[in-house]
């Protein structure tokens, strides 16, 4: 029994979750832990006593000092408050170490469990059953937003809810969730292994109103897994539809765009219906931009089958076209509804599709988390091996760097900028070889490193790790230097045309050490010219 996790159960005061979490722990041979109990004997105290004499508000922060304590532990069963979900610092704390349980009842089931219960602080009121009512209402939301497996235990006894919960740890042991949480536009992200055929179900659970899917593929991985998407939509009674387009960045244009409008209205896609991108960050890019403006705005889904794609651009809502002057200068700004990973279609990726997408893997590390760009150089090997649980760690740990900057800066008015990092270089070498010589974390990869080097140049990073983001990268087999065939001059004006331009001035980001990079305009353009120049190979 694999004992680096906790299973966490949250729910309704009532659900039974201590019950059940004894029997669990029994079965699985896991500790148990009940955060009430726990708390009650940390403080001396019973509940109601807490409550009766300091509040609510003093119980729940003793209750979050409990979480915070047991969340560092694993191997155990932890039963949870009923209001555990009311903080998210509890909620997080329980997911970084746990698999969470949500034991969903009914109101009935629960008044009758707990008519008689005087234990209930909450309840003490003239109508229990109305404050019950209430307080289900308020909390069904964030129980679902944090669980990564619900248990309908309306018509279950306490031995089918273990056996249950034992079966769908077993399939989902090594899925996990994020939310990006952007209020009405909050989206789960879902990450695992052998997924796919989920999309159905999920699309239900969070768009209830879909009736009718239009997938968006190409060439290339249409025939690997468009048979079990629809499928899945299919078995989730969901009519669908599919489009298939070019294999090739210089097929995310406005013409291939037009072309899918007209299959969307010769399918009667209408504003309920949900446009399902199925490949890379070309196809999500385009998808995205058809979603966004057929009809003013219909749903998206996003189903990344390359590594770039699904630690990049398939969150955060950026979608684009192409122009001939520059890339993705045609966009809008389209958050999914939500995002599907299922790592097994690495399987199928070219291996310099997936070295490309370490670019970007890399670059999470190098603005904001040394810790994880540590980790990522301990575990290459590892990673360029397809090991399943390292993926499944690295492509979460990505999408959560990526996320609470998208969470904090969803248009780019700030912080989300840094996300650009090598991209400005990358973005003018891509323009210039007219997106066709390199893929797009390699141009990345490049542009990091000039970055850097520039960076080096005026004094804001030490050559030390300006050379260990250079050894990573070639370590991974990705480029570091331009060759001399490409024209330098023409990467600085493409970067002058760049659409993140000001008065002017186009934003650099430059690292001042791993984990921490700055925005600034204050550069040369014939200081970042020497560079490329200094750099440059045959």
């Amino acid at each position: 029994m694999n004992l680096d996790k906790n299973i966490v159960l949250i729910g309704m005061m009532g659900s039974g979750k201590s019950t059940v979490g004894k029997l669990l722990a029994e079965r699985m041979g896991f500790g148990f832990i009940d955060t009430d109990a726990r708390l009650e004997d940390w403080t001396g105290r019973k509940i109601s006593e807490i409550f009766a004499t300091d509040g609510e508000e003093e119980f729940r922060r003793l209750e979050t000092e409990v979480v915070q304590q047991v969340a560092k532990r694993t191997g155990q069963i932890i039963a949870t408050g009923g209001g555990v979900v009311l903080r998210s610092e509890n909620v997080k704390a329980l997911r970084e170490k746990g698999i969470v349980v949500f034991l969903d009842a009914g109101l009935e089931i629960l008044f009758q469990r707990l008519m008689d219960d005087d234990s209930r602080p909450l309840l003490q009121t003239d109508d229990p059953k109305k404050k019950l009512e209430d307080i289900l209402k308020n909390r069904l939301p964030l129980y679902r937003e944090a669980a990564d497996i619900e248990i309908d235990t309306n018509l279950l006894n306490t031995e089918q809810v273990v056996s249950r919960i034992i079966h769908n740890n077993e399939e989902k042991k090594m899925e996990k969730k994020i939310t990006i949480n952007l209020k009405e536009r909050s989206y789960p992200i879902f990450i695992g292994e052998n997924n796919l055929d989920r999309l159905g179900e999920l699309i239900k659970l969070q768009i209830p109103d879909a009736r009718r899917v239009f997938v968006i593929s190409n060439t290339t991985v249409e025939p690997l897994y468009a048979k079990k998407v629809l499928e899945s939509l299919e078995n989730a009674d969901l009519a669908s539809a599919m489009g298939v387009i070019p294999d090739g960045e210089e097929y995310k244009t406005l013409e291939i765009v037009s072309g899918l409008y007209d299959q969307l209205v010769d399918h009667n896609m209408d504003r309920s219906s949900v446009v399902v991108s199925l490949g890379g960050g070309v196809v999500g890019d385009l998808a995205g931009f058809v979603a966004a403006t057929y009809m003013r705005g219909i749903h998206f889904v996003q189903v990344p089958t390359t590594l770039l794609a699904q630690v990049d651009s398939s969150i955060g809502g950026k979608v684009a076209v192409n122009h001939p002057a520059g890339k993705n200068l045609i966009g809008a700004f389209h958050q999914p509804r939500l995002v599907l990973i299922d790592i097994s279609t690495l399987q199928t990726l070219a291996r310099d599709e997936l070295i490309a997408g370490m670019a970007e893997i890399i670059k999470h590390g190098m603005i904001l988390d040394a810790n994880y760009f540590n980790w990522i150089e301990e575990n290459l090997e590892q990673i360029l091996n397809l090991d399943s649980a390292t993926l499944i760690r690295l492509i979460y740990d990505s999408c959560t760097i990526k996320g609470k900057i998208v969470e904090e800066d969803e248009k780019e008015q700030n912080i989300r900028a840094i996300l650009n990092f090598g991209h400005t270089v990358g973005h003018g070498i891509e323009a210039v070889t007219h997106y066709k010589k390199y893929r797009h974390g390699e141009a990345v990869a490049i542009g990091m490193v000039q970055a850097s080097r520039l960076a080096e140049n005026m004094g804001l990073i030490d050559k030390m790790e300006v050379r260990r983001l250079a050894r990573m990268l070639e370590r991974t087999g990705l480029p570091i230097y331009i060759p001399v065939e490409i024209n330098l001059d023409k990467i600085v004006k493409a970067i002058q045309n760049d659409k993140k331009a000001f008065q002017g001035k186009v934003k650099m980001i430059l690292p001042t050490r791993i984990g921490q990079v700055k925005i600034t305009d204050q550069w040369g353009e014939d200081d970042l010219l020497n560079i490329l120049r200094t750099f440059q190979i045959v």
